[in-house]
């Protein structure tokens, strides 16, 4: 079939995070990437509060792609308030990657576990953010509501600043392996990550994943940490033509590397696309003929 009028293609606005995180550099260089290799297509890249006001943009019509955590979706797709508005205009496209829950403290604070996040000064990540239910999901899980500890809602960059000058003693920073953030903070020597244990996480939050940040990942980390991670997916509004959406996953999978520049995370690979979206949402029509093609979908 021919492709239709490019006019008809318009724009592209991609929904990401705080520029501080790694959501917003992989958007950046997918913007780049589709604006390469689809002149016609206009690409914008929004600096968003992350995955729980990403899906709100996409519902309200103001952004066309965005970035979410798995188990955020979930919880909005289940959710009876907004569930059956985010499942008529939400469709899923392709998994990304792991978010690594780095769970931060300051060496001083006398924090041996996340128990002992209880009583100090906490960042559980922005407002409305999905750092901020990541940090309620694991607290809980170690008997802490976000209500036992001083609490600073603050964006990544901000956690770092407060981390190294000891006005915070805690913080939850959700990203891909070298999060900009927490590299700045394992710098300064003042800074360490949790072992979460991932047993007890996945027994009442599912979605989660073991992950192990390998030993020398970030700057003085002299031994493998054992976290959890997320599944990072990227959504799509459900009225974006097919055949776009089929193009935009061509460009993604022509080269899987191709968001490596933008940050070493961004590895696509093809076989595990549908990752964080079965059982959670349908994929695009555009996707999931894409995905068929390359033997992915039944």
């Amino acid at each position: 079939t021919p492709p239709p009028d490019p006019a008809a293609y318009g724009e592209v606005r991609i929904a990401t995070a705080t520029t501080a995180g790694v959501y917003y550099p992989v958007g950046k260089g997918m913007a780049e990437l589709f604006a390469r290799e689809i002149p016609e297509l206009e690409t914008e890249v929004l600096v968003t509060g992350g995955g729980p006001e990403n899906l709100r943009l996409l519902s309200e019509g103001k952004a066309e792609l965005a970035f979410v955590q798995a188990g955020v979706l979930y919880n909005a797709l289940v959710d009876p308030v907004t569930g059956p508005e985010m499942k008529r205009v939400i469709r899923g496209m392709t998994y990304l990657y792991p978010n690594v829950m780095h769970l931060v403290v300051r060496k001083d604070a006398g924090i041996e576990d996340p128990a002992g996040i209880a009583g100090s000064r906490y960042i559980p990540g922005p407002r409305e953010s999905a750092a901020e239910i990541n940090s309620a999901e694991i607290l809980s899980t170690y008997g802490v509501k976000l209500t036992d500890t001083r609490l600073f809602y603050y964006h990544y960059d901000e956690s770092a600043d407060a981390l190294i000058a000891g006005t915070a003693d805690g913080a939850m920073i959700p990203g891909g392996l070298l999060t900009p953030s927490v590299v700045r903070m394992l710098e300064s020597g003042k800074v360490r990550i949790l072992p979460v244990d991932a047993t007890a996480v996945m027994k009442q939050y599912p979605w989660y994943e073991p992950f192990t940040i390998p030993a020398g990942t970030y700057p003085n980390q002299e031994t493998d940490v054992e976290t959890v991670a997320v599944a990072n997916v990227l959504v799509v509004r459900a009225d974006l033509p097919d055949d776009l959406v089929y193009r935009l996953m061509q460009v993604l999978y022509r080269d899987p590397c191709a968001l490596t520049a933008s940050h070493p995370a961004a590895v696509l690979r093809l076989e595990e696309a549908m990752r964080g979206q079965t059982g959670v949402i349908e994929p695009h029509p555009g996707a999931a003929r894409f995905l068929k093609e390359a033997g992915v979908l039944e």
